[in-house]
């Protein structure tokens, strides 16, 4: 969690939160914010007698957002990063999450920059995941393969033909192939990481 300390001279804690990423944030069929992160988030309000709000913005829009006080904290799926520590401070990191490639189960493709080239890998704009692909895969292709950056969750593009770099929690949570029925014939590829 990533906060600053106005909001306890206010009475209220407002986080910004990215609710598209089950089961640590996302809304339910009636339209609620819930999730390991909002329960978190709600527990904390509750324990220092606090009026919780949530805003709600893109996953890239956070830091940004915290940095302009439009929030009190992040309280969102984040990894800590040298780089966001230039920004923002962070707490003790309470989960962490392996990522992994999601595509055609049977396609055998190699997870390395040969193996990757020519082809099209989807990432969550500003995620980790975007560091990684562009350090390890994208400088390496220049003849050819394509990062497709998403301000909206890689979720979306992961039903497309090209592959998606996530978080495996997702897949467990139902977010990704082959959980959705659209998703069939897809898995991981290649080992864990992160």
């Amino acid at each position: 969690m990533m906060c600053t300390f106005s909001a306890f001279a206010a009475g209220e804690l407002r986080y910004g939160v990215e609710a598209e990423y089950p089961p640590f944030e996302s809304r339910n069929t009636a339209g609620e914010l819930e999730g390991f992160d909002i329960d978190l988030g709600n527990a904390i309000c509750k324990a220092a007698q606090l009026k919780c709000s949530w805003v709600e913005t893109s996953f890239d829009a956070l830091i940004p957002g915290l940095v302009a006080k439009k929030f009190d904290a992040i309280n969102s799926a984040m990894n800590i990063t040298e780089q966001r520590r230039k920004s923002i401070d962070f707490t003790q990191p309470i989960y962490r999450i392996p990522s992994q490639l999601v595509g055609k189960a049977d396609s055998g493709m190699e997870t390395t920059p040969e193996g990757l080239k020519g082809k099209t890998i989807g990432v969550l704009q500003g995620s980790i995941q975007e560091t990684f692909a562009k350090e390890h895969w994208e400088k390496p292709w220049r003849n050819g393969g394509v990062l497709q950056r998403s301000k909206y969750g890689v979720g979306r593009s992961a039903e497309r033909p090209y592959r998606c770099f996530a978080g495996d929690v997702c897949r467990r949570a139902g977010r990704f192939p082959p959980a959705k029925p659209q998703g069939k014939g897809f898995g991981f590829i290649g080992k864990t990481g992160g």
